[in-house]
């Protein structure tokens, strides 16, 4: 197969422009996002297929996500989190002391 890249010229088959230098920020978010939404929809699909999702995809999406420095909260933190949900708000503990009275 031949490629149809060429320095400084857009590609007839697929658009893609390819430069003598650095991609542009602009082509680099572009393909973050594409890589994203291969990944959501391969994990998608396997689920759809199969019921599951296999350990090599995990390790990429992992991969990505750590790459891109996108964490969640300790599990600690959620827990606390999930407590402080159950908790009544002020105006209920109020209501409470008001009939206790």
């Amino acid at each position: 197969m031949t490629d149809t890249h060429t320095e400084n010229s857009a590609c007839p088959t697929c658009g893609a422009f390819r430069s003598a230098g650095r991609a542009s920020v602009a082509d680099l978010e572009t393909l973050h996002g594409l890589i994203a939404e291969v990944l959501l929809e391969e994990m998608e699909r396997q689920h759809a297929e199969t019921g599951r999702r296999s350990t090599r995809l995990a390790s990429a999406v992992i991969a990505f996500l750590k790459l891109n420095g996108i964490t969640s909260p300790a599990p600690s933190q959620r827990a606390v989190d999930a407590l402080i949900a159950q908790m009544p708000d002020m105006d209920s503990l109020e209501a409470l002391e008001v009939d206790r009275e």
